[in-house]
């Protein structure tokens, strides 16, 4: 499902990327910031369970939960929020009014993506630039890890040289 909302939604970002946490907010599942700026969270729910346990997660460090930080439109979350979740899985009735809901379903070329429900701004804030220049350098390094993990050689060796 992240490949999907990527593949539909990935053009029209600065930066989008998996299970990224900005500061002082939750993991987002795909964060991403427009190319105006402005921070955008998708939500995975692949389950009602998922769903219904996403309300009751707890506050962690922060004094309210993150539903309480999104239903007061607070401005270091994002401007919109989307929950992502199978086709008919939760109907948009069932969602909280400061979320969208996008329902992804299989097609013969990969997945369909559907607005069940638009998300709502929550605020004109854009994103601080040190969260997208953080975003960035963790984009970097999860790239040459990557890189590192698939084998290939962190420096050219004589024989790499020498072939091209």
């Amino acid at each position: 499902m992240q490949w999907a909302v990527c593949l539909r939604y990935g053009n029209g970002a600065k930066v989008m990327m998996p299970n990224y946490t900005p500061s002082q907010w939750w993991e987002c599942d795909i964060f991403a910031v427009t190319k105006a700026g402005y921070f955008v969270e998708y939500e995975i729910k692949r389950t009602v369970a998922d769903f219904r346990a996403d309300a009751k997660k707890g506050c962690g460090f922060r004094s309210r939960s993150k539903h309480a930080h999104l239903e007061a439109h607070e401005k270091n979350g994002p401007s919109r929020f989307w929950y992502v979740t199978p086709k008919g899985l939760v109907a948009p009735s069932h969602v909280p009014l400061w979320a969208g809901v996008l329902y992804i379903s299989p097609t013969r070329w990969g997945h369909a993506v559907e607005v069940a429900r638009n998300a709502p701004r929550l605020h004109w804030h854009k994103c601080n630039p040190a969260i997208i220049e953080h975003a960035y350098q963790r984009a970097h390094w999860r790239f040459w890890d990557l890189w590192k993990r698939a084998g290939f050689p962190a420096q050219p060796t004589a024989a790499t040289r020498e072939n091209g």
